[in-house]
């Protein structure tokens, strides 16, 4: 639908161009963020392996890194029926999957923008939370627009600029903001901008708590041509009335209130929409991690292997699949993409606390690589989460 908006191309699963060399590219390096059935952890290992070519690998690769073959102990034999030493095997699941595969993966390649605005307006759902999606989407050079009550609609939206598609995220991104205070905002804003905070308040009828959320989500910024201190201090002032007898407007000064400096702003956004435009934490963490001798993910990815490492991250996700003999994976994130963990068992039981209760996961271990694949294998692990100060993130634990 997004396509046929912006693009006027009106293209289905079935009229969708096949067998593009750049998607089977693109998936070949795992850069399959947001990609249905291949973003996990254990597609993403496979996927440089495999390398699929054509439609058939994408079919071959969903069959095999799926539960029930992998539960029914059924790779094997599936790898022998496949080279034909053994006889065929059903495969008419995993071809309706791949498709679905091949389309996500066409619009990730070839409409960023679109694909992640369609995520977003989907959550929750998938392997990854915003923050991740929309931080991939900017390493891909797609633009985006913070929220802005002049601007967003409830869902995500695509805004046009020359010729480049962007995104602007969307009033459901703020955290304790009222639907219905939503729904009347854009409404408000259909018949006739707004042209103060007072105007918005009084045609939209938002409530103290909705004005609160828009202020502390920097959603006011246009708006009051302010940062959101003076927003929130603004918004506090502003009494509800009624469409027949507004509030009186009371013009105050608005006092000399400091502007947030970068890492109260990250942490602001954290809280009030789960994600930030602003640097990574990490970079505003990096000068310090550095005199530490933690190495980036940027840096770790140039490592040869076995070398011995000492890096962290934001964990985003830790799994321990029933079929990895108690194995423990981990995902960690910086400013410079991502990192998989090896856990095992026994150092998971001896660093149990800090395995499951770190937010910023610090790691020394040796560097675990076959050819494009790159494992770390804990070692020793420690918490480094009181760095992060205030700031709140979210992983996706033992899903």
């Amino acid at each position: 639908d997004l396509l046929k908006r912006h693009r006027k191309k009106d293209l289905s699963m079935a009229t969708l161009p096949a067998e593009d060399p750049k998607v089977y590219e693109m998936i070949s390096q795992a850069d399959t963020v947001g990609v249905f059935q291949i973003e996990s952890r254990a597609q993403m290992v496979m996927l440089p392996r495999l390398r699929p070519r054509c439609f058939y690998d994408l079919v071959i690769e969903v069959a095999i890194v799926r539960p029930g073959p992998i539960q029914g102990d059924m790779v094997h034999p599936y790898l022998r029926r496949r080279n034909g030493e053994e006889a065929g095997f059903p495969e008419s699941h995993a071809a309706s999957f791949a498709l679905l595969v091949y389309v996500s993966a066409w619009f990730k390649c070839h409409e960023p923008a679109i694909f992640t605005c369609a995520l977003l307006n989907s959550q929750p759902m998938g392997f990854y939370a915003p923050s991740q999606l929309v931080q991939d989407a900017r390493r891909h050079g797609v633009v985006v627009h913070p929220v802005d009550v002049t601007r967003s609609e409830w869902d995500c939206t695509i805004e046009r600029h020359a010729a480049q598609l962007t995104l602007r995220l969307g009033l459901r991104l703020v955290k304790h903001l009222s639907h219905s205070g939503a729904r009347r905002l854009t409404q408000a804003r259909e018949q006739q901008a707004f042209t103060h905070l007072e105007d918005l308040t009084h045609r939209a009828q938002l409530d103290k708590g909705d004005l609160q959320a828009l202020a502390g989500a920097d959603a006011l910024a246009t708006l009051i041509q302010g940062h959101r201190r003076q927003a929130s201090w603004a918004a506090s002032g502003i009494e509800k009335g009624s469409p027949v007898f507004p509030a009186p407007a009371i013009k105050e000064a608005m006092p000399m209130l400091r502007a947030p400096h970068a890492g109260e702003s990250v942490c602001a956004d954290y809280a009030s929409i789960g994600l930030t435009l602003g640097p990574h934490p990490l970079a505003l963490l990096r000068e310090h991690l550095k005199k530490r001798g933690l190495l980036n993910s940027a840096t770790v990815r140039q490592k040869a292997d076995r070398c011995f490492i000492h890096t962290a991250g934001i964990v985003t996700s830790r799994q321990r699949p029933s079929s990895a003999n108690n194995v423990t994976f981990v995902t960690l994130e910086d400013e410079t993409g991502h990192m998989n963990l090896i856990v095992w068992e026994k150092l998971a039981e001896r660093q149990h606390q800090t395995l499951v209760g770190s937010q910023l996961l610090g790691v020394y271990g040796q560097v675990q690589r076959e050819g494009d694949v790159i494992h770390i294998v804990a070692h020793r692990l420690k918490d480094y989460s009181p760095l992060l100060g205030s700031l709140m993130t979210r992983s996706r634990d033992f899903h």
